[in-house]
């Protein structure tokens, strides 16, 4: 296990934490009350919800918390009322999110505390495959039945650690540490599968904010040898089917922007392009840039 140090106040002792697992943190006085998470395997620090009467106190603090453990970028979503205040002390807007917020706009945006983090060396590739893929027309196969699609359990755990580690190098939460799955699992998280001769060899799930009526459906792999063969799509189906029996909105994801497949997935299945993330995740070994892809499913 890696640790590191994590500071939140000025002279306070730091934190020893596990570098996998990150640090969360409230933070309330009578200027701001922010929750964050300090993402020390991506190097940012996500704002994840917050309220403010002082937005130069606010920003001038997370900014204090991004330089004291070496986070390179700010990331959060406001609100259509504040985000221009955010927009004009350094922020920059890179998604709008019509209906984020239980239907309503939500504003990706972003504060980069270093100049090489807002670089994106790949923008020109990406807006490329932006282009080739959201004109994709639905193309559902059917599964035959040596497949079955199904909700994971908890017993489905040493199986899923492995498929992720096999998929990904690395990746922007710990799915290879069982204790982490197990707590998504118990959680706000609903997992589905795709089930061949006993194996899992695909799989996707929603992480649901119940706050906001939205949910991110992520944390998608598919074992190389059985790419192509429409597997991802059905997942999203499955999953989308559970959003819609919580009585969620939207449904959005956060895809690799270097990665026709996994966009056109989304495309196919209705779900529209409404920006780009510059270097915002570690995914199979290197920072990069990530599209948003929502669709309403109310």
């Amino acid at each position: 296990m890696t640790l590191c140090n994590i500071k939140v106040e000025p002279g306070d002792a730091v934190n020893i934490v596990s570098k996998s697992q990150g640090y969360h943190y409230h933070k309330k006085d009578n200027m701001f009350s922010v929750d964050m998470f300090i993402d020390t395997i991506n190097h940012r620090l996500k704002i994840k919800k917050y309220s403010c009467s002082n937005y130069d106190d606010f920003v001038n603090y997370v900014e204090y918390i991004a330089d004291a453990n070496s986070l390179s970028k700010i990331i959060m979503v406001a609100q259509e009322f504040d985000w221009e205040k955010l927009f004009v002390r350094g922020f920059v807007l890179e998604a709008l999110h019509p209906t984020f917020f239980a239907g309503l706009p939500g504003f990706h945006i972003a504060k980069f505390m270093e100049n090489k983090r807002r670089i994106s060396l790949q923008w020109d590739i990406e807006e490329d495959i932006v282009k080739q893929v959201r004109t994709a027309r639905p193309n559902l196969k059917s599964l035959t039945d040596e497949y079955e699609i199904r909700s994971a359990t908890l017993n489905d755990i040493p199986a899923l650690t492995q498929l992720f580690n096999i998929v990904f190098a690395t990746y922007p939460t710990p799915l290879n540490d069982a204790e982490y799955l197990q707590k998504l699992l118990e959680t706000n998280s609903v997992f589905k599968l795709v089930v061949h001769h006993k194996e899992i060899v695909s799989v996707a799930s929603i992480d649901i904010d119940y706050n906001t009526k939205s949910a991110e459906l992520t944390d998608c792999a598919t074992l190389r040898q059985y790419e192509g063969q429409g597997l991802m799509s059905h997942l999203v189906v499955a999953l989308e089917k559970e959003a819609k029996k919580l009585q969620l909105i939207t449904l959005y994801t956060i895809a690799r922007a270097e990665s026709v497949g996994i966009n056109l997935v989304f495309a196919r299945n209705g779900y529209n392009y409404y920006g780009r993330f510059v270097n915002n995740c570690s995914i199979c070994g290197k920072i990069e840039d990530m599209n948003l892809w929502s669709k309403r499913v109310e």
